[in-house]
């Protein structure tokens, strides 16, 4: 087996049977340069080893075994990059702040204040829970675990106990009475993601 051989060999082994692989993986991975997994890559699909759908999209950094790998992750990154301009408007003081959805990782109540814990900051809104949660329902990553608290399941690391603990260390407890289906939903989350879907 000549050298060219043997290196599609491990090309193949670290793309398993996955439709859609970054070529940055695969560099990194196997310690080859960019540029030289580009050109192998080329050099495979010109020679079947992937079928004769299987292109190489530069501009994404992806190889693509077929047509319908690169349309879902179009999809998907064109969803995921519209959850980022997303964002709630929240009254704090006199004026009004906004709040980007992807960047709450967890919500709670005190003393008629809702405040939204953020990756950078805690934004404190005087109102009510009951007309502050319409805000996050749309959202299939908010998650009410406990009294007047909703998590962002995408912070979530795991959960212990009658805890979640999120990535940042902190803990947040979980309704004891409906345990069972507050874990389940956040590990239907987790399987939708894992499975092709987007944390929005």
């Amino acid at each position: 087996m000549d050298k060219s051989l043997k290196r599609y060999a491990k090309y193949l082994s670290v793309m398993g049977d996955r439709e859609a692989v970054p070529v940055e993986e695969l560099a990194r991975t196997l310690g080859y340069s960019r540029s030289r997994v580009e050109r192998d890559l080329q050099k495979m699909i010109d020679r079947g080893y992937f079928g004769g759908k299987a292109y190489l999209n530069v501009e994404l950094g992806y190889l693509f075994r077929g047509s319908g790998a690169a349309a879902g992750f179009r999809q998907r990154f064109e969803e995921t990059a519209g959850r980022f301009a997303r964002y709630i408007e929240l009254k704090e003081g006199r004026y009004y702040t906004r709040v980007r959805i992807s960047d709450i990782v967890y919500t709670d109540y005190s003393n008629h204040y809702i405040q939204v814990h953020t990756t950078s900051c805690v934004v404190r809104s005087y109102m009510s829970f009951e007309a502050f949660f319409p805000m996050l329902a749309p959202y299939s990553n908010f998650l009410w675990c406990c009294r007047n608290c909703m998590v962002n399941m995408d912070y979530v690391d795991t959960w212990e106990d009658h805890d979640f603990i999120l990535k940042n260390g902190e803990r947040l407890p979980i309704f004891k009475s409906n345990r069972r289906e507050i874990l389940q939903a956040y590990a239907n989350y987790i399987f939708d993601y894992v499975n092709g879907g987007t944390m929005s």
